[in-house]
């Protein structure tokens, strides 16, 4: 009898343990865990992908930086005032037909033109004629040479007027021609006086010169 009662507590306590075993996993699989924020690592192998970022802008054009190399600025062009025609007499000219400055004494003492207000004169040199161009007060800038009359008459035999210079007398702002006339075998020079307001303006003023210097106004 005594025995037979071991056997049924024994067989309870084990019964007892099982069941306990038993609902263990159950109770531990139920039991919530605190949220500590994604704390699971990537798998192995993959790499997240980097938070997107805007680009920078793109540089500004930079300006090149010119060294000074102590180079002056050009001067500015000259203003041109006369046209010279060196093949058709004339002598020592430069491409504006400006040459030699003008006398120290005025009028030069070798000059062709005895009339005073002229606003051309001409002066014998080196068996060529000097040019002057004459402006109000004796403002005086000197003017092409020109080949003596044998020389242009070698030159131009025969034909129609042959223009020797062109340009403006810068003094008086006026045009003036030189012209050699073949058949006449003397030179021509045709301009204008300065103006006098109110009443003087354009007025025009012509001479020729021949091979002995003899000088004979057309208008003046």
């Amino acid at each position: 009898m005594f025995h037979r009662k071991r056997f049924r507590s024994a067989i309870a306590i084990i019964l007892t343990l099982l069941l306990v075993a038993a609902m263990a996993p159950v109770a531990s699989a139920q039991t919530p865990v605190p949220d500590a924020g994604d704390q699971n690592p990537p798998p192995p192998g993959i790499t997240p992908d980097p938070e997107p970022t805007d680009p920078p802008p793109p540089p500004g054009p930079t300006a090149t930086a010119t060294p000074d190399n102590g180079t002056p600025d050009p001067p500015p062009p000259p203003s041109p005032t006369a046209t010279a025609t060196p093949d058709n007499g004339m002598m020592n000219g430069d491409e504006n037909g400006m040459t030699a400055p003008s006398p120290h004494s005025w009028p030069p003492p070798n000059a062709i033109v005895r009339h005073a207000a002229t606003p051309v004169q001409i002066s014998a040199l080196g068996g060529g004629l000097h040019v002057y161009l004459v402006a109000p007060g004796a403002d005086v800038t000197s003017g092409p040479i020109i080949a003596s009359l044998s020389d242009l008459a070698e030159m131009h035999p025969e034909g129609g007027a042959v223009e020797l210079f062109s340009g403006v007398n810068p003094g008086s702002g006026k045009s003036v021609e030189i012209h050699y006339l073949p058949g006449e075998m003397k030179i021509r020079v045709s301009t204008y006086y300065a103006d006098r307001p109110p009443h003087d303006y354009n007025k025009p003023y012509v001479f020729t010169v021949d091979a002995d210097h003899s000088v004979n106004h057309e208008r003046w």
